[in-house]
């Protein structure tokens, strides 16, 4: 408590508009990887001048030669920042503003300095069992809520973290930064991507790019042939990989995998009435970086939302949209808070109707997109990695996928071939590897 009263007060001598004013803004503001994040968080600390980094690299995906090597291992060997259990540190990967308030708590007094937070929590989406609440309330105590929150009151920890504002965060805290123009821009490992199953022989073929093409991995998950409708979700809050998952209507069971290879589900559980005509979904309900489960009945227009991938009762339960309906469910974050929510898609008038909030009442977002009536499936995703979902249309007949980067009317942003046509394979989506 000591220490942060110490740095409370340091911090007091320099009104905060003050301190943010002097970050450079001669370059665009662009979203930051981990990389970037702790190469401006080590020229921000006094102690980085003359640190000597090892010879031989700590993680495989930093060699020597990476542009932030030496900052990469000052982290390291400060505790500020840490690897995956894979050996790797993933330095393009996209920091989220949970994960840059950790870090710059770690810099700013240590991570065993830290306290834990109030019993009270400041943002109304950062709650008490959130991973890294006492960091989020220890920057904010030390910074000021409304220095780094929004002024709804909220802190939206899972949102992309910019350079400048980074900059604006450790230059506040630490009282300089590195040069947020000489960031690199961060590439973006969590773009979302296309997929295909194929129920007659139980074999999915996933892509990386959103381009015609071979598939990247194909793989056999489940029985053959199969009446098992496809999901797809990060069940193990791994970084937001998605993996493939199967849902029996019959026996109303999911059988969940943690990795796109063939082999065994890693998770099995009963979810739903037996049998039903059910139709799955999945997403993160509820904010927490792990997608679970959902069930969408359109014989009443209800959605069953569970927040854990176990046997239970739903957690969220909400009529969306009319009853007795041939309107097929999609999911997708589609306003960047860092919640997946309900949409459906009305293949007879080409409309899609999206909502922000897993409850009942009205679309927040309609449109057409597509041929009207169609036999086209929806697919959504963050196509463009700005943070935010939007939709897609797989055409069977000519094995064909339009995707469009914006929840509005218009043409598609990529149309390409993928897979045979015409086919009876169901579309899917994910972000299924780690960019470089």
């Amino acid at each position: 408590m000591k220490t942060r009263l110490l740095l409370t007060v340091a911090l007091s001598l320099f009104p905060l508009p003050l301190r943010a004013a002097v970050v450079s803004t001669d370059c665009a503001d662009h979203c930051i990887s981990r990389g970037g994040m702790i190469y401006l968080i080590s020229h921000g600390m006094s102690t980085f001048a003359a640190f000597v980094p090892p010879a031989s690299p700590t993680f495989q995906d930093v060699p020597t030669s990476h542009w932030a090597y030496r900052e990469i291992e000052f982290g390291y060997a400060q505790g500020i920042c840490g690897g995956y259990g894979d050996g790797t540190f993933r330095p393009a990967k996209r920091e989220r503003r949970g994960e840059m308030a950790a870090h710059l708590s770690r810099a700013m007094v240590g991570d065993a300095n830290v306290p834990p937070g109030p019993a009270t929590p400041t943002f109304l989406d950062v709650p008490a069992d959130y991973p890294f609440y006492n960091y989020i309330e220890f920057l904010a105590d030390a910074l000021g809520a409304s220095f780094i929150g929004f002024p709804d009151g909220t802190f939206r920890p899972v949102q992309e973290m910019c350079n400048q504002t980074a900059a604006a965060w450790i230059q506040a805290a630490l009282g300089s930064s590195g040069d947020p123009c000489a960031v690199p821009f961060a590439s973006c490992p969590d773009t979302h991507t296309l997929g295909l199953y194929d129920p007659t022989a139980s074999r999915l073929y996933l892509r990386n790019a959103n381009t015609g093409g071979a598939a990247d991995e194909t793989f056999r998950f489940g029985p053959a042939p199969s009446t098992w409708v496809p999901v797809t979700g990060d069940w193990n809050a791994d970084d937001r990989l998605n993996t493939i998952g199967l849902y029996s209507q019959v026996s109303a069971t999911f059988y969940l995998r943690n990795t796109n290879a063939a082999g065994p589900a890693d998770l099995t559980f009963r979810f739903g009435p037996v049998p039903n005509g059910w139709i799955p979904v999945a997403g993160d309900w509820d904010g927490d970086r792990s997608d679970s489960v959902g069930l969408y009945s359109a014989a009443t227009g209800v959605f069953y939302l569970r927040n854990s991938n176990t046997p239970g009762a739903a957690n969220l339960t909400f009529r969306f949209g009319p009853p007795t309906s041939t309107w097929q469910p999609i999911a997708g974050d589609w306003n960047g808070d860092g919640v997946d929510t309900m949409g459906l898609y009305d293949a007879a008038t080409g409309t899609f109707y999206l909502r922000n909030s897993n409850n009942a009442g009205p679309a927040d977002l309609t449109f057409r997109y597509g041929p009207a009536p169609s036999t086209w499936m929806p697919v959504a995703g963050d196509w463009d990695c700005d943070g935010t979902d939007t939709v897609g249309l797989y055409d069977p007949t000519g094995g064909r996928f339009y995707l469009r980067n914006s929840n509005s009317p218009g043409p598609a942003d990529y149309a390409f071939r993928y897979g045979p046509k015409p086919s009876a394979w169901l579309p899917i989506a994910g972000h299924w590897y780690w960019g470089p």
